[in-house]
């Protein structure tokens, strides 16, 4: 729920909506309408109403590739969607946090993107340049991410097909800007969640062990 123009709505993003676009939001009518004056030409994958220097605006992030706003991108006064960082991504974003990881609160994206040593997971420093998170990178797409607590305090947590150095599927960043392992999952992972289940507020994990599709 954020305002771009009409007030608080309800705003959704996906694959070509019934509004001829692939992003909306509900209008008094409770009809859905197209957010900004030209639509991104592919899927949306994740929404986020931040900062990013012009003040709070509407995010998106997803698959699209045009005009300048490769895989994310914020709606500006004029009712564009506009680039946010000067360098650019080389594939899909489908994931977007605002936390700190050293550097103060800041945006940062996950998905498949692999270029200029911002592997995977990225964040956006004070020049709108995308910046490595870690020191050590990963091998593969992270799915999600989800700042929580598993023994070290709060750390920003990841999820993915990653494979590499003992950080199979899943994997937290430690004071020392490393990604290490948290628990074993024997496939990859596509998504986080804190909750109770059962036993207390814990991690919990959409994959595949053992027949069932959710780990904690």
């Amino acid at each position: 729920v954020t305002d771009t123009g009409t007030g608080n709505r309800l705003h959704v993003g996906g694959t070509y909506l019934s509004v001829d676009g692939n992003i909306a939001r509900l209008n008094d009518s409770g009809a859905w309408e197209i957010v900004g004056s030209k639509s991104v030409n592919s899927d949306v994958y994740s929404l986020i109403s931040c900062d990013t220097g012009t003040g709070t605006r509407l995010h998106i992030s997803g698959y699209f590739s045009d005009a300048g706003r490769a895989y994310v991108a914020r709606l500006n006064d004029s009712g564009q969607w506009e680039g946010v960082a000067f360098n650019t991504l080389n594939a899909n974003v489908t994931n977007m946090l605002i936390c700190d990881t050293g550097t103060g609160s800041r945006l940062h994206i996950s998905g498949g993107f692999s270029n200029a040593g911002r592997s995977y997971v990225a964040r956006l420093n004070d020049e709108n340049y995308w910046e490595t998170v870690a020191t050590n990178t990963l091998n593969s797409i992270v799915s999600d991410m989800l700042i929580c607590d598993t023994g070290t305090g709060n750390r920003l947590h990841i999820c993915g097909s990653f494979s590499n150095s003992g950080r199979a599927f899943i994997a937290r960043l430690n004071d020392n800007s490393q990604w290490e392992g948290v628990g074993t999952l024997s496939g990859s992972a596509t998504s986080l969640a804190l909750c109770d289940s059962g036993t207390g507020y814990r991690l919990h994990v959409g994959t595949y062990i053992g027949g069932k599709y959710v780990a904690r």
